[in-house]
């Protein structure tokens, strides 16, 4: 198992039908959406074209980047946080800029 500082364990709770039955405490039931309800909530068509992919890479790195322990990085792949940053900022021709346009297709 991996030393990660974002590694974590989740608990598993034993199902059983008693509580499944009890609705006190009981989590909802989630309510699966066809593709028609996802698309028709949301005003937008569910195909994948090269912006939304572009877009959503583009999203994904930026949450990761937000939330990723930059200073602990460097020192385990033995480099600098400017290095790491400058690798994940837009504008620029990078690993992040390479992972959108691979994404995108292009």
């Amino acid at each position: 198992m991996s030393n990660l500082p974002w590694t974590f364990q989740i608990p598993l709770k034993k199902n059983s039908k008693s509580s499944r039955s009890s609705s006190a405490g009981s989590a909802p039931k989630k309510r699966n959406k066809s593709n028609s309800d996802q698309s028709a909530s949301s005003g937008m068509s569910g195909e994948w074209d090269s912006e939304k992919k572009e877009q959503f890479m583009d999203q994904i790195i930026a949450l990761g980047y937000k939330a990723a322990n930059l200073d602990e990085m460097a020192q385990k792949l033995g480099l600098n946080k400017r290095q790491l940053i400058n690798q994940l900022t837009t504008g620029r021709n990078n690993f992040r800029s390479m992972a959108v346009a691979a994404v995108k297709g292009g």
